[in-house]
């Protein structure tokens, strides 16, 4: 299975097709270096609230790998749940921003 992560530089965002548990913090796209950005694949919602029930693809996490992260996200003290099928789930966007810090990813811009 195939998903769909999104990587930006300051000025352009790319998509990146990649399997979960093999995916890198960073491109390198046209000299430039792309970090992994997590808020490019939520930026269309235009209705309702987005934290809602909020999951994140380019979060997601491997089936096999779920029981890890789940323990480290609660020693960490993380307020998310991870589903069985390695979704991550948000209830606001305090709690997103820290998990990207929790974990080193880069969490660009502001859609909404």
């Amino acid at each position: 299975m195939l998903i769909t992560y999104c990587y930006s530089t300051e000025e352009k965002t790319y998509d990146w097709l990649a399997r979960p548990g093999c995916i890198p913090q960073a491109l390198l796209v046209n000299g430039r270096i792309a970090r992994r950005d997590i808020r490019a694949e939520h930026c269309g919602q235009q209705s309702g609230d987005p934290w809602a029930n909020h999951s994140s693809l380019a979060l997601m996490v491997h089936p096999l790998d779920v029981k890890k992260y789940r323990a480290d996200a609660h020693r960490k003290r993380l307020n998310v749940t991870i589903r069985n099928d390695g979704m991550v789930e948000f209830r606001s966007r305090n709690d997103q921003k820290r998990y990207c810090q929790a974990y080193g990813y880069t969490n660009y811009g502001d859609c909404w």
